[in-house]
């Protein structure tokens, strides 16, 4: 996959597919600096943008990224705190669980 090779600190085999949504397939990869990134990649194969945080904490919150129109969200988090996320996303329509660990919204 192309879009990888613009983060230099991600091993392609570390590479995840998380989920579908209607515009984009969502990937994450742990980096060699002590992130995890999530990408969104088009139809096209390409992901022109990209959201990291670092894994010491991730499991208090996730990584949490969202379209530029708010048509579609992403949020990866620790399978054990999917189900307290969706809870705490109740006032927020729409999101369901593709994955143990990943949550996915679309208004589209």
């Amino acid at each position: 996959m192309e879009f990888i090779r613009k983060t230099p600190d991600v091993d392609p085999s570390q590479l995840r597919l998380l989920g579908h949504g209607k515009a984009y397939t969502y990937y994450a990869a742990p980096t060699s600096s002590g992130t995890i990134c999530m990408f969104p990649v088009d139809a096209q194969g390409q992901s022109e943008w990209s959201g990291c945080t670092l894994l010491t904490g991730f499991e208090s919150y996730g990584l949490r990224l969202e379209t530029a129109d708010r048509t579609e969200s992403a949020w990866l988090v620790v399978p054990e705190a999917a189900k307290q996320s969706l809870d705490a996303a109740k006032n927020e329509a729409g999101w369901t669980a593709q994955a143990p660990n990943f949550l996915l919204r679309s208004s589209r």
